[in-house]
């Protein structure tokens, strides 16, 4: 009989941003601020940033984004563009 042991780890855990590894796949979980929200593009930059380390250090794995980016991508608002940015440095779909 054999068995497949999981090997599951909590890389990052926050209010803004959770990052679980499952082998070599990292599942992130991403909830930006809304439009209006104090401070929206100072926390939105910092959290990219943040992201963006995390996914660098782990450049040997796949990952899947999923969450709430609250940005229109048809806007050119200063977050909407530091998404674009984003969703282009590391190949998106």
């Amino acid at each position: 009989m054999s068995y497949i042991y999981w090997t599951t780890t909590t890389i990052h855990c926050e209010d803004r941003f959770s990052i679980v590894k499952i082998f070599n796949c990292l599942f992130v979980s991403v909830y930006l601020p809304c439009v209006g929200s104090l401070n929206r593009l100072q926390v939105s930059m910092s959290l990219l940033d943040d992201l963006s380390s995390y996914l660098d250090n782990y450049d040997n794995c796949d990952f899947v984004i999923a969450g709430d980016f609250n940005v229109n991508l048809d806007g050119n608002d200063a977050v909407a563009i530091r998404v674009k940015r984003f969703i282009s440095a590391y190949s998106l779909v």
